[in-house]
């Protein structure tokens, strides 16, 4: 790769598309806008992968939805999807507790899990707390998110705690104290559980929002809808290398850049913006080239 050019330049911006990072370079980044905050008018003649067309200070900007480019659901069904896991989450839990008192009244053996670890929240949550790539996908990297996280584990151990103690209360026929166990439960430790999964939905909702990063050409301005931007990143042209063999390759990927510094060792990806803005210009005739799949 050549040390002139818009590659020469060491100051990168890492978006992310479906859980994969990607790398764009800052010099060709003249905004970066909520989709929400822009009108996006859709248009029949452009090729599927298209969301519409901006009218922004710079005029008519096409914008390319890169979730649709590389094949992948749209992020609103990833998000409702999300939230709907939250809620039946929290309905297990409430029809837990209640199950536990059903069990008592009607003297019978508890069934459901005891171990928080096998319930289906706690195997999402030790799945998501052991993986940082996952866990970033959800919280966004928001502080508040990854705190509220941690913040779960407690109360999650201990609504699961209580059948212990409730089942060793009713084999020593104390059913009163076991049913005033379980509803002081309901109005404290599942109260706090059910407030918390309230917020982490209303965390999904603000934060889980697609982002449009405007890009600057020699020729034109053009958009490019993504899930998020996550940081900056500095990078040499001689850190850039090639897609290794077995790799699919798609007409945007360039190359990666392998972050050695990084704890998860992340793989990010070259977007190459000169493709970019060929199969921009493109877009209208009928013969446009399909994009093809993500890395």
């Amino acid at each position: 790769m050549p040390d002139s050019g818009p590659y020469a330049l060491d100051t990168w911006i890492a978006i992310d598309v479906g859980g994969v990072q990607y790398l764009i370079n800052a010099g060709h980044i003249s905004e970066m806008l909520q989709l929400s905050s822009i009108e996006v008018t859709p248009l029949p003649t452009l090729p599927d992968e298209y969301a519409g067309v901006m009218q922004l200070r710079h005029g008519a900007v096409t914008l390319l939805d890169l979730r649709r480019a590389f094949l992948l659901p749209p992020l609103s069904d990833e998000t409702s999807t999300l939230l709907q896991m939250f809620t039946d989450r929290e309905q297990d839990h409430v029809n837990w507790l209640k199950e536990l008192e059903l069990s008592v009244n009607e003297n019978r053996p508890f069934q459901l899990a005891t171990d928080p670890h096998k319930c289906k929240f706690g195997r999402w949550y030790d799945e998501i707390m052991s993986d940082d790539t996952k866990r970033l996908k959800i919280t966004r990297d928001n502080s508040s998110f990854n705190r509220l996280l941690i913040d779960f584990d407690k109360p999650h151990q201990s609504i699961h705690a209580i059948a212990h103690d409730v089942i060793e209360l009713v084999a020593h026929e104390k059913q009163s104290e076991a049913l005033a166990l379980i509803h002081a439960t309901r109005d404290s430790t599942l109260h706090r559980m059910i407030d918390m999964f309230d917020r982490v939905r209303r965390l999904v909702t603000e934060l889980h929002v697609s982002m449009v990063v405007l890009l600057e050409t020699e020729h034109a301005t053009l958009g490019i809808q993504v899930d998020q931007i996550n940081s900056i990143v500095r990078m040499t042209p001689d850190e850039i290398a090639p897609l290794p063999a077995g790799v699919p390759k798609t007409a945007l990927i360039r190359g990666l850049h392998k972050n050695q510094t990084s704890d998860s060792h992340r793989i990010s990806y070259i977007l190459d913006i000169d493709a970019l803005a060929l199969h921009i210009r493109t877009a209208a005739e009928p013969s446009a080239p399909v994009l093809g799949q993500a890395v």
